[in-house]
């Protein structure tokens, strides 16, 4: 778990710099953890995870800047009435939301696909 001081930046640097670790970690066959048709199995499964849980972020990025433009805390740098990114960012959030959920879909038909495969020497 993390601490109630944690940013959600904090956060989502930490998620970003583990998908750069893992990139790295999965550059070769080989690596420590990186050795077995399991380990392709268990990491697919928790990327499966990981993008099965990311429209709920989604929604609550959207619901904290529409609760702020609701209480006329919100401004903008272009002169635009605010509303208008607010309405922006959730139609951007909504296709987000679409990408993971095709993005879930498709690491489960992987996972499946992974699972009777095994190693031999």
């Amino acid at each position: 778990m993390t601490s109630p001081t944690t940013s959600a930046v904090e956060l989502a640097q930490r998620a970003a710099d583990a998908v750069r670790d893992l990139n790295h970690t999965t550059y070769r066959s080989g690596t420590p953890g990186w050795r077995q048709p399991g380990d392709a199995y268990d990491t697919v499964g928790e990327l499966a995870a990981l993008s099965r849980r990311l429209p709920q972020t989604f929604r609550q990025i959207a619901a904290l800047l529409e609760t702020l433009h609701t209480a006329g805390h919100l401004t903008s740098s272009d002169n635009r009435i605010p509303g208008e990114h607010v309405a922006a960012l959730a139609l951007a959030l909504e296709s987000a939301t679409a990408a993971s959920q095709f993005m879930t879909d498709a690491l489960d038909k992987a996972h499946a696909a992974l699972s009777p495969i095994g190693h031999t020497e």
